[in-house]
């Protein structure tokens, strides 16, 4: 039986529900945190994964095989055409991707689309993303990519509460899919008194408000309440009233408590919500913002509750199931001048003992049957990583564990080797750039001489993964392409395994946000009718402009390999047929490269750019 399903016919205090379109590997850790801390007080708690729903609809094998279909005949009928508009480049170059990538998946395609596929073939396939792109085609612009996360292509700027409500009204296959979802889990189900949606990252607003909207037309008096990273960090100077129409409150920040005395008071006959630390709600017409609660102590919140979620029902089935523990909360370094140092979420550091994180530790691993872990901290501390590794090997525990952690001196040999001996098998490390300027623009607190010790220091003991950041305001493009280079050597040397590149966003809540001329940044643009406290892409500063930027990022990022591949094609495989390519596939690698529109929503993006090309002569 499905694990969140099998609270049928419990009057339930809150049902948590996480928000399409996030995390799809495993649980995020936020609800996971909330259920243990509210069954802990007595509540009945359950949870449900709208986002994990939402991708297994749409890797049923009929969906992929008809995406399958689809590409073929569609890349046919634009190949043939004599000009393509900007939305069809495109869908053409996508396309393309595709058809190209398919050549090695084809032992999946013949495994999985097939009238009686099971969930596990589909579960277990290397080829998931692959799928759920193909899957979505069909419904182009409006089609799903995922990389860490689902990510929906939208018409709708989610920092925009107008176009929030707007995608509420609008009936499409994805609203379908979430009515669908919502309705085979709510079916026989008294209501609970409150439902909490869990909204993580900023592409799941829009979803979370979809399915609210769908939740609201069900359970007519249930509370319904919004938290998360994304409420807190864009929510917090919300002014529109209208959004209330759909949800009742929001809470900023840490939830256990405000949760804790909301679902107090929604059993009393007159619920009094001044007594709810966080919240933010409507009375009388106006907006209510009650006062921060302190900081909890982490020393009695209990083991995060995964079991909470059906573990059999994600991308990695249970025995690959890696989840995302915490060693403690916020950031023990919180100086990074672009990071939200500002905000709670970052500037509030609290390191419980090492006691009480390796006890829960011990909760997941025995009475959970979790393996595998992904300590997701800011930056782990090294030396609660030694002593917890030192228990784990006096306890005879085997488990696979990764880690984010600083550049720092106490990241010695030695205490790698210990990691490495207790489970551990990759750790990192943001390092951002090899320019001792930038780095100390950025505030990390390192060098590059630092960097270089460190990383030769631990060489050949763990795997090491680089986070690198390109755009930095006042960042040259000599500067970028000179940190590249060096990274590379890291590469080549075998220092460091696998590295990834952010461009860098204007963040609210951070020391640039505040301070914007000492970065030399000015005329900062917002997506059209933003009215949340939105980051930005798009802006005017000295260094590298925006679109230079965005053109670095794809040029120097690893996962550039396959566009690589898709810009020298002049022929391509489709429906085994050898087809003549006739674009020219190096203009249209550049075209669709093309930020010209960057701070639109990208189906907007698409259909503004006026651009076109012909076929080769």
């Amino acid at each position: 039986m499905n694990k969140e399903n099998s609270e049928k016919n419990i009057a339930l205090d809150i049902l948590l529900v996480y928000s399409p379109f996030g995390v799809i590997s495993s649980p995020y850790i936020g609800i996971p945190v909330l259920a243990s801390y509210l069954k802990q007080k007595g509540f009945k708690v359950a949870a449900y994964d709208i986002n994990r729903e939402v991708l297994f609809r749409f890797l049923s094998p009929e969906n992929i095989r008809k995406g399958l279909i689809f590409i073929g005949k569609r890349f046919d009928q634009l190949n043939r055409q004599k000009s393509l508009n900007f939305v069809e480049i495109n869908e053409y170059w996508l396309i393309a991707s595709l058809l190209l990538l398919r050549e090695g998946f084809e032992n999946d395609i013949k495994n999985i689309v097939i009238p009686y596929a099971s969930f596990d073939q589909v579960q277990n396939s290397k080829a998931v993303k692959f799928f759920t792109l193909v899957a979505s085609m069909p419904n182009f612009p409006e089609i799903i990519s995922t990389k860490v996360q689902l990510e929906k292509w939208s018409e709708f700027n989610h920092f925009s509460t107008q176009d929030i409500l707007r995608s509420t009204e609008k009936q499409n296959i994805y609203s379908d899919i979430f009515r669908g979802i919502i309705a085979d889990h709510v079916q026989n189900n008294p209501a609970p008194k409150a439902i909490g949606f869990s909204v993580v990252f900023q592409h799941q607003i829009i979803g979370a408000f979809q399915c609210a909207k769908i939740y609201r037309e069900v359970y007519p008096d249930t509370h319904i309440v919004m938290g998360g990273p994304s409420i807190s960090n864009y929510f917090r100077e919300l002014k529109e009233t209208k959004l209330f129409d759909i949800v009742d409150s929001f809470i900023f920040d840490e939830g256990e408590m405000a949760l804790e005395n909301l679902l107090v008071e929604l059993k009393k006959e007159k619920p009094d919500f001044t007594n709810v630390p966080n919240l933010l709600y409507r009375k009388n017409g106006s907006l209510v913002r009650n006062k921060d609660a302190h900081s909890l102590d982490l020393e009695q919140v209990p083991a995060p509750a995964y079991d909470v979620f059906d573990l059999d029902r994600y991308i990695n089935s249970r025995d690959k199931l890696k989840v995302p523990f915490r060693l403690s909360k916020g950031c023990v370094w919180k100086k990074c001048s672009f990071c939200r140092t500002n905000l709670q979420v970052c500037s509030d550091f609290q390191q419980p003992s090492v006691d009480a994180v390796y006890n829960n530790l011990l909760d997941c691993i025995n009475k959970q049957k979790i393996k595998h872990f992904f300590f997701s901290d800011e930056s782990a501390d090294p030396l609660v990583l030694e002593r917890i590794s030192k228990r784990l090997i006096e306890d005879n525990i085997k488990i696979d564990w990764q880690a984010h952690t600083r550049v720092s001196t106490k990241l010695t040999r030695e205490r790698c080797e210990l990691f490495r001996k207790a489970g551990c098998n990759h750790l990192s490390m943001g390092i951002e750039s090899f320019s001792d300027r930038i780095l100390a623009m950025m505030k990390k607190g390192i060098d590059c001489k630092l960097i270089d010790r460190v990383f030769n220091n631990i060489k050949g003991v763990i795997t090491v993964h680089a986070y690198m950041m390109v755009g930095f305001p006042t960042e040259t493009e000599e500067e970028a392409l000179h940190s590249h280079k060096i990274l590379k050597e890291y590469v080549d040397k075998n220092i460091i395994s696998s590295y990834s590149y952010t461009s860098f966003t204007l963040i609210y809540g951070s020391e640039i946000w505040n301070n914007l001329k000492e970065y030399g940044i000015t005329d900062v643009r917002l997506p059209p009718l933003t009215d949340l406290s939105a980051d930005s892409v798009d802006f005017s500063c000295t260094g590298l402009d925006r679109p230079r930027v965005f053109e670095l990022f794809l040029d120097l990022s690893e996962s550039m390999l396959l566009e690589s591949k898709v810009k020298t094609l002049t022929q391509i495989q489709n429906n085994n047929q050898l087809i003549e390519i006739n674009f020219d596939m190096v203009k249209l690698s550049q075209l669709v490269k093309n930020y010209s529109f960057m701070s639109l929503p990208k189906i907007q993006w698409l259909k503004e750019n006026n651009t076109s090309i012909s076929p080769k002569t």
